[in-house]
């Protein structure tokens, strides 16, 4: 009757200008998740990128340092694996087993090494043995699946090149004990048997022809 009323007298039914319906709402709604998408979609798209390349990066480097100190694993006085094992601290900080192996072996590396003999070869192979660990929990860390024993047992270097190194290290402590005036240069002068064998070497350019 109301509606009817209404439109017998002419009278024109309006709904207030704020009333929202849940249609309305619902549009609402769906316009500013669209903004929010279009707006921070690529920055966070942006970000996942960047943390990825991030993550990408700290594991090369971690396989990097592994790299190099299974390739230098017999020569621990090498300046490449001096270096990466500098770089354990940093690049492996948020895996404790790694850090206690570190702290182990670079407190038997700080020890005073002992005179020749028993004690000598006991401390030589906790030494090992500390590095070995540090070398597989560093592996594991990689994610690398490496036989903790094989490590060292595999490991090859030439006689060759231990003979090169510890010659190499006594001459220049030689030549720097003769620096320094710790010890004199002997010089020993020829004998009569040499002097005759210079002067009875044939003469390798011939005279010129007559």
């Amino acid at each position: 009757m109301q509606d009817f009323k209404s439109y017998a007298t002419g009278e024109i039914m309006t709904e207030p200008f704020w009333t929202l319906k849940l249609a309305d709402c619902i549009n609402f709604a769906i316009l500013l998740v669209t903004i929010a998408a279009i707006v921070y979609g690529p920055i966070k798209a942006v970000e996942i990128t960047r943390r990825k390349d991030l993550e990408r990066d700290a594991e090369s480097r971690k396989r990097q340092i592994l790299a190099t100190l299974m390739r230098t694993r017999k020569m621990t006085v090498h300046p490449d694996h001096v270096s990466a094992l500098n770089q354990v601290q940093l690049e492996f900080f948020n895996h404790p087993t790694v850090i206690d192996a570190y702290r182990g072996y670079i407190a038997n590396l700080s020890q005073t090494v002992p005179p020749p003999g028993n004690d000598l070869h006991n401390f030589l192979t906790r030494r090992n043995d500390r590095f070995f660990d540090l070398l597989h929990a560093i592996a594991v860390a990689s994610g690398v699946a490496l036989d903790r024993h094989e490590l060292d047992r595999l490991a090859y270097v030439p006689i060759g090149w231990q003979t090169d190194q510890d010659e190499l290290r006594a001459f220049r402590a030689a030549v720097l004990a003769v620096l320094q005036g710790q010890k004199p240069l002997f010089i020993a002068p020829a004998t009569l048997q040499q002097t005759q064998i210079q002067q009875e070497a044939p003469n390798p350019y011939p005279p010129p022809p007559q």
